[in-house]
């Protein structure tokens, strides 16, 4: 067992990156620590090529300049903007859409980064359409990747939990 909890509280409030992903992600991006926020989120920004600015995520108080936090993004934690507003905070290629009734879901290539699936919006982009992503640290959870606690939370104990009586 690695989270106990109801639905509502888990899927906001990952444990690990083990349940993040089995409870639903549109991708997993580097990044690095660059301050914190009043509200209890980060200040985050891409590490390697992307175009990106900095922008806020959910996650424990990692140490400023971490080189190895790991960014994992809900389908509800991304939007598709346009990439010429200053409104987003990464840039990706559009690499594939299809029609899903309420409206798109896009699959975005992140350049150095990799793919970010499940990223609805009520319009269409095109294949090869350069957009903007704009991100909600509601839906980005941010995890240390170090190796002191490969797969843990950078605040999660490793301690057993007390036995019941």
């Amino acid at each position: 067992l690695v989270q106990l909890g109801a639905r509502e509280e888990i899927y906001p409030q990952p444990a690990t990156p083990f349940v993040a992903r089995f409870t639903g992600l549109s991708g997993e991006l580097p990044d690095q620590v660059r301050g914190r926020a009043g509200d209890g989120t980060v200040e985050v920004e891409l590490a390697g090529p992307a175009q990106a600015r900095p922008f806020q995520a959910r996650g424990p108080s990692l140490p400023i300049g971490e080189a190895a936090a790991l960014l994992m993004i809900r389908p509800t934690g991304v939007q598709l903007c346009a990439s010429h507003t200053g409104e987003h905070h990464v840039t990706g290629t559009v690499a594939d859409v299809a029609f899903r009734g309420r409206g798109y879901e896009h699959a975005i290539d992140i350049p150095g980064h990799g793919r970010l699936t499940s990223v609805f919006s009520d319009n269409r982009a095109g294949r090869g359409e350069l957009v903007g992503l704009r991100l909600d640290p509601r839906g980005c959870h941010l995890f240390s990747a170090g190796p002191e606690a490969p797969g843990q939370p950078a605040s999660a104990s490793l301690e057993p939990a007390p036995a019941e009586p």
